[in-house]
């Protein structure tokens, strides 16, 4: 377990920018088989903690209409249980100033961040998870309770 510890990342090639800090961070029963590239965790808890991420869009690529697609890692990874309590987590893509109550989908934040999922399973090109319980609120005042709900993601396929 690790309590109160703090993580800077910074790459310069990819203009990406990341600060966490974990205030209670668990994995249960980690079993690694980087042959295989399998991943198994009885459970992953999270508390308190806040993660930041700041990406700088080059300008050249953002005018170019490059369309990206989603990178699959080629690992298989399964999570029996993942739980996140009173979290944070921003991103921030721009550095625009902010309207007040309206949301940016350039620099979302979310708050009170409190998520019960099981059965998460990832392998390339799927995702899938239960999600029992997800609450949340972003800066601009919308809030999310309690929401619960089956996911199903592949590349052209979107199923909740």
């Amino acid at each position: 377990m690790l309590v109160v510890t703090t993580v800077h990342y910074q790459s310069y090639s990819d203009h990406i920018k990341t600060d966490v800090r974990l205030a209670k961070f668990s994995l249960s029963n980690l079993q690694l088989n980087s042959n295989k590239q399998v991943v198994n965790l009885a459970k992953i808890h999270l508390k308190n903690s806040a993660i930041e991420v700041f990406v700088q869009r080059d300008e050249k690529l953002s005018n170019a209409n490059v369309t990206e697609g989603i990178v699959w890692p080629q690992w298989q990874i399964n999570v029996n249980k993942i739980s996140l309590l009173n979290d944070s987590f921003t991103f921030r893509s721009s550095t625009r100033k902010d309207k007040p109550n309206t949301f940016n989908p350039e620099h979302p934040v979310l708050t009170a961040v409190n998520l019960e999922a099981k059965n998460v399973q990832y392998k390339p090109e799927e995702l899938r998870a239960l999600f029992q319980s997800l609450s949340f609120k972003e800066r601009s005042n919308f809030k999310l309770n309690n929401l619960g709900f089956e996911l199903n993601l592949r590349p052209k396929l979107l199923t909740l």
